[in-house]
């Protein structure tokens, strides 16, 4: 049985002109790098780092074992081209894999937590929640793994999520960092603090 991880880190999304995969977060650490480190500390076993814009400046900062950088040619058509490649590129016989995007650094304790939570509900999907708020990253299982292998363009994982509403196994956080979204400078310096 393999855990495994798809780590979303196409696009071109910046912070004052730096890539976010690139972005400094912690000590002598990118923000992909302190990814990888804490989905490794969770108990995955194999990451898929799904890269696109400027794939040459983040595969040399991940190529390591079982992180396994892809680049995703198409990454300018969306985020579903990402999630095929990344769930193609997985283990067949995955049992379980995190899909997280690179905007949404989350400590291993919650990761943990919902790979734990996950396994044992037996659930087709398992996501962090806060209050009423549907939270990330996402677990899946293999049945939604080979769903996401032909994912859709127009409605990527959310219409796959949404399809599988009821299906859903929702685990809450007393803690609002599962809601958390790196989107510009000011949650950036947050995100440093919080997460030091």
């Amino acid at each position: 049985m393999v855990i495994a991880a798809i780590l979303l880190a196409a696009d071109d999304a910046r912070i004052d002109g730096t890539l976010l995969p690139l972005l400094p977060f912690g000590d002598d650490q990118t923000l992909i790098e302190y990814h990888i480190a804490q989905l490794q500390a969770a108990g995955v076993e194999v990451i898929e780092v799904v890269a696109g814009c400027d794939a040459e400046r983040i595969i040399p900062l991940v190529a390591q074992n079982d992180v396994e950088p892809i680049v995703n040619e198409r990454w300018r058509e969306g985020e579903a081209g990402s999630i095929r490649v990344g769930a193609t590129a997985v283990p067949r016989d995955t049992e379980a894999a995190i899909v997280i995007r690179i905007d949404e650094p989350r400590p291993a304790e919650v990761m943990r937590r919902l790979l734990d939570e996950h396994l044992e509900s037996g659930a087709l999907l398992t996501r962090a929640s806060h209050g009423d708020s549907a939270g990330a990253p996402i677990v899946v299982g293999r049945a939604v793994l080979a769903e996401l292998r032909n994912v859709a363009d127009a409605g990527g994982l959310n219409a796959t999520v949404t399809r599988h509403i009821s299906e859903i196994a929702d685990v809450a956080f007393v803690e609002a960092i599962v809601l958390f979204r790196i989107e510009d400078a000011a949650i950036y310096a947050r995100a440093l603090e919080q997460f030091r």
